[in-house]
């Protein structure tokens, strides 16, 4: 295991990238995996699921629910699967678009899914809201919102219900035109430190309608009364990929992909008001990246650098099951291009200790928790894999 000794922590001075009193940590040079940690047992065959990018566990239902990338849901029992949603025909999949994420609300009557819409030429970011029978939807469903995208990069795409049950919205930047164009590459229009736009930022709304809106604004979102648009709970975002509430304590966990360098996990504790400026595109990571750095930036807890392979942070959940006692109260994640399924500890609300798990699967597009907070894994290319202990011997 890498302890907190091994982690190269990051001074704070006039080119860091925090706040006086804070820092970035990071995995030092020669930090490398211990003891294998955890295995990964097969629970679904990839010939199952069509480009697998989302799995769900709701409350009240023995069900998962797996969300395609080409515009799908299906309900899967463990042996079969039904469909439950084909939208395949309003979905934009080029690039990093496509249907992202299902969610049911918190009382169990309501379905939400997330996706990129088929307008011309890059498509919309749009969230809808179907009627839920407990195991399928009803209806031709509802739009919620509707977010104007520029470009067919950096989607975000989570949906998560808060322990608040309101409902946060991960939408990134936008991205650029094509990926090989260098020179607008970098949040090219500024969103992600504009709180006059949607697009950059975790969203907070109540999604019933609410006057001449499809969702109610809550009344205590930071920019309530203020200069910034209503729906924002938290800005300085570039790609944030399945953020997570910890089923605990409450506590948000918002990874963001980088662009350059870097990978980001950003925290926020429970009870926070909102309103954090996590620094994209005015620093990625731990580094300046464009322009001054910004007043109150809340700099990310744990940064890894993109030297060596990594490429794309893939948000996990903080590990709250019974199986795997030592991880208990871990923050799991990976990345899509090494696989790595890797561990942070925070103690007191600061990062603890960093550690590697041992074990690697290949396009990872997602973590999950089941209904006792035992953890699976998703990949495009290997289906869903259930993370189980493993045996040092």
């Amino acid at each position: 295991m890498a302890m907190a000794a091994a982690i190269t922590v990051l001074a704070v001075g006039c080119e860091s990238p925090a706040s006086p009193g804070q820092a970035v940590a990071t995995p030092g040079e020669n930090e490398t995996p211990g003891p294998p940690v955890v295995g990964l047992e097969s629970f679904a065959d990839p010939a199952t699921f069509d480009t697998p990018v989302a799995l769900r566990a709701p409350a009240g239902d023995d069900a998962w629910y797996v969300v395609g990338k080409n515009g799908k849901v299906w309900r899967y029992d463990g042996s079969q699967s039904t469909e439950i949603i084909d939208i395949s025909d309003e979905v934009q999949t080029q690039a990093e678009q496509g249907l992202y994420d299902f969610v049911v609300s918190p009382d169990g009557t309501r379905a939400y899914i997330h996706f990129t819409g088929s307008e011309k030429p890059y498509g919309d970011a749009h969230v809808r809201e179907y009627e839920w029978t407990g195991s399928n939807v009803e209806g031709e469903g509802r739009e919620v919102l509707v977010v104007p995208d520029p470009y067919p990069h950096h989607n975000g795409g989570q949906l998560q219900f808060g322990p608040d049950d309101m409902l946060y919205i991960g939408i990134g930047d936008g991205g650029t035109k094509t990926l090989t164009q260098e020179s607008d590459n970098g949040d090219p229009h500024g969103y992600g430190q504009s709180t006059d736009e949607l697009l950059g930022n975790v969203l907070r709304i109540d999604p019933r309608p609410s006057g001449d809106r499809e969702y109610t604004i809550p009344d205590d979102n930071p920019f309530v009364g203020k200069d910034g648009r209503d729906e924002i709970w938290s800005y300085g975002l570039r790609n944030p990929w399945r953020l997570s509430f910890d089923r605990k304590t409450g506590d948000l966990w918002v990874p963001d992909v980088g662009h350059r360098f870097w990978e980001e996990i950003n925290f926020q504790r429970a009870k926070s008001s909102g309103g954090q400026n996590y620094g994209w595109s005015r620093f990625e990571g731990p580094s300046p990246y464009k322009g001054d750095p910004p007043n109150e930036h809340v700099p990310p807890v744990y940064a890894y650098p993109h030297r060596g392979g990594p490429c794309a942070i893939i948000g996990g959940h903080v590990y709250r099951g019974n199986d795997i006692p030592s991880l208990v109260g871990s923050y799991i994640f990976g990345d899509f291009c090494t696989g790595e399924l890797q561990a942070i500890r925070m103690r007191g609300g600061t990062f603890a200790s960093h550690q590697f798990l041992g074990v690697k699967i290949e396009n990872l597009t997602a973590f999950a928790e089941d209904r006792d907070g035992e953890l699976f894994v998703v990949s495009i290319t290997k289906g869903i894999q259930r993370v189980v202990p493993r045996d040092p011997n």
